[in-house]
């Protein structure tokens, strides 16, 4: 999605848990698009990156979530801790983003 952006000429802030994992985008794009470390679990990382954009950018406009990932198995099987931090990452982190992309459109925030 960064890369289809990019080349529509959109303004991007792409963010990653580990941002050199988008090394490769940033080496072929100017400057004046920025990248962000963002766990989207860790809700104070959340609140920065929206605010980050909105200082850089002035607005946000369209916000593209793909965190998440599968666990395979029986429910009984799935240890509490890993089905806890699948639903941090699967569920709860995508409502504060949600939550934090509504924030950052609504006038005079």
């Amino acid at each position: 999605m960064v890369e289809v952006a990019l080349a529509r000429g959109d303004i991007v802030v792409a963010t990653a848990r580990k941002p050199e994992a988008l090394a490769d985008i940033v080496s072929k794009h100017s400057a004046d698009k920025i990248l962000v470390e963002l766990d989207v679990t860790k809700h104070e990382q959340v609140v920065s990156a929206f605010a980050q954009a909105k200082n850089a950018f002035g607005r946000v406009d369209i916000v593209y979530n793909n965190a998440g990932y599968a666990i395979y198995g029986e429910v009984e099987s799935v240890p509490e801790d890993v089905a806890r931090k699948h639903l941090d990452t699967n569920f709860w982190s995508a409502v504060d983003v949600q939550f934090e992309r509504s924030r950052a459109i609504l006038p005079g925030r």
